[in-house]
């Protein structure tokens, strides 16, 4: 008696887009020097809403045998790469930052329009939170001893978003 060949679970149902769109593209993606695909499906929260609807990444060069210390070649209008020309240092902090090692040195910058993405954030505004004057009194105390602006920030809005969440879900009890 023969055994029937086994056949392969896909998994526990459907997925989000999201989860396996980096290993679908990733392979495209290399091809174009992205080996590190979030900084393309990432790039709105490394650089900022405003710099990422004007300028977008073309490829991420690396020295030969390399891993880090790689150039990030990136489009953008002639003011816009001007901008981002004066903003080199904090972008590439903030890209290091984000992938936690030194993955780019330098940042080569090409005149042109940007290719749009369409993303959904950017359609619809988002709402904003209403919170109880108190409570985001407490949020600021609690986040006012915190140096880096930028985490300060992301608590603050965590905070709201929390605050909210619990304050919504009180009202409908």
């Amino acid at each position: 008696m023969t055994k029937s060949p086994k056949i392969k679970s896909w998994g526990k149902g459907p997925r989000a887009l999201a989860a396996v769109l980096p290993k679908v593209a990733e392979p495209a993606l290399r091809k174009r020097g992205f080996s590190a695909v979030e900084i393309i499906t990432n790039w709105r929260e490394i650089v900022g809403p405003d710099l990422a609807d004007e300028a977008s990444p073309d490829r991420l060069a690396f020295p030969r045998g390399a891993r880090s210390q790689g150039t990030l070649h990136v489009t953008a209008p002639g003011a816009v790469a001007l901008e981002i020309q004066h903003l080199e240092p904090l972008i590439i902090e903030r890209i290091n930052t984000y992938f936690g090692y030194g993955a780019v040195c330098r940042i080569a910058l090409t005149q042109g329009p940007a290719r749009k993405r369409p993303d959904a954030k950017s359609q619809t505004p988002a709402r904003p939170r209403k919170v109880n004057p108190i409570r985001q009194a407490e949020i600021d105390a609690s986040t006012n001893g915190i140096a880096s602006e930028p985490l300060r920030d992301a608590l603050r809005n965590l905070g709201k978003s929390v605050a909210s969440a619990q304050d919504t879900r009180h009202e409908s009890t």
